[in-house]
């Protein structure tokens, strides 16, 4: 019970952030990026389906949830998905992403997986994952192209 109280004050204070920051409604973080070529749900999906790590835990606003709470079944990928929400300051699985802003968020988790002493799974995780990251958005671009 007290983690649903915790995920919520930390999901109000993701959203009140967000809101300061960039003011209400959201508007796209960059203005010459169409605002729905990628949100964080098809950005989870992406991964889930084209990484082998189980990125998803339930659909992607339950794995948003979950992550943002310390919950999710693997805790390197609550991690993740943690850092790409907050560095793009999504406030829901619909909010949309941007490639830059995704990895960039992913540097200083990738750098304490860069360590000597880190466990080599989770650099090779952080690493696919970043690779992936760069598929995501090259696929959705061709797709854009292709309409």
């Amino acid at each position: 019970m007290a983690g649903g109280v915790m995920g919520a004050v930390r999901t109000h204070r993701l959203k009140f952030a967000f809101k300061v920051q960039t003011g209400y409604p959201p508007q796209p973080l960059n203005p010459g990026r169409k605002v729905g070529s990628m949100t964080l749900a098809g950005l989870l999906q992406y991964l889930d389906s084209n990484t082998p790590f189980a990125v998803l835990d339930g659909s992607p606003e339950e794995t948003l949830s979950k992550a943002l709470d310390g919950r999710h079944s693997d805790p390197l990928a609550g991690r993740i998905i943690n850092s790409i929400a907050e560095g793009n300051h999504c406030i829901d699985e619909h909010s949309p992403v941007n490639r830059a802003e995704s990895v960039t968020a992913l540097g200083p988790l990738r750098l304490q997986y860069m360590k000597d002493d880190a466990p080599v799974d989770g650099f090779r995780m952080m690493e696919r994952i970043i690779h992936a990251i760069d598929g995501a958005f090259n696929d959705e671009a061709l797709r854009q192209e292709s309409r």
